[in-house]
């Protein structure tokens, strides 16, 4: 058996705050699996378990939003300060949620997702790890609700601005 799942490898060095992130979709063989670890997907700079989205608490359209959300990328350098419409490959996205519905034989209906965006500019004297450790442990608790399909964070610029956003199927 065959199961889309969602590659984000992220590396974070603590003095520096700067973090990389690649993300993609890959197929892989599920082999025995269970059905429920199959179900999960990596939808942030963070891999492990209580980080994962559980697709099987999500509709269809949930799910397969998710999926296609973990192609996700900026498209210019300049993500933290430019207009958040032109930072990102949302057409890629929307073209690959179609191919995924496509594949499932799903008939897209009106379906409203929300996004929510941080601009942030760094103080010099900001204790990098911490703030690595509080991010990760909200992320957490932001699993742990539900509603929360797709978390990304860029690298801060020379300025010691950034950007990050989050896609959730529902109001919270």
């Amino acid at each position: 058996m065959a199961a889309a799942v969602g590659i984000f490898n992220s590396t974070h060095s603590g003095d520096s705050n700067k973090y990389t992130a690649i993300s993609s979709v890959e197929e892989i063989d599920a082999g025995d699996e269970s059905t429920e670890s199959n179900s999960l997907l990596v939808v942030s700079p963070y891999a492990t378990a209580p980080h994962l989205l559980d697709l099987n608490r999500y509709d269809t359209a949930s799910q397969l939003f998710a999926k296609a959300l973990t192609i996700l990328r900026p498209t210019r350098d300049d993500y933290a300060t430019t207009e958040y419409t032109s930072t990102f490959n949302f057409q890629e996205v929307v073209d690959t949620l179609k191919g995924l519905a496509r594949a499932e034989s799903h008939t897209w209906q009106k379906k409203e997702f929300y996004v929510v965006s941080f601009r942030s500019q760094l103080k010099n004297e900001v204790d990098g790890e911490r703030l690595f450790q509080l991010d990760a442990f909200s992320h957490q608790e932001a699993m742990a609700s539900g509603g929360l399909l797709k978390y990304w964070y860029g690298v801060k610029d020379e300025d010691r601005r950034n950007l990050a956003t989050c896609m959730y199927a529902s109001k919270l």
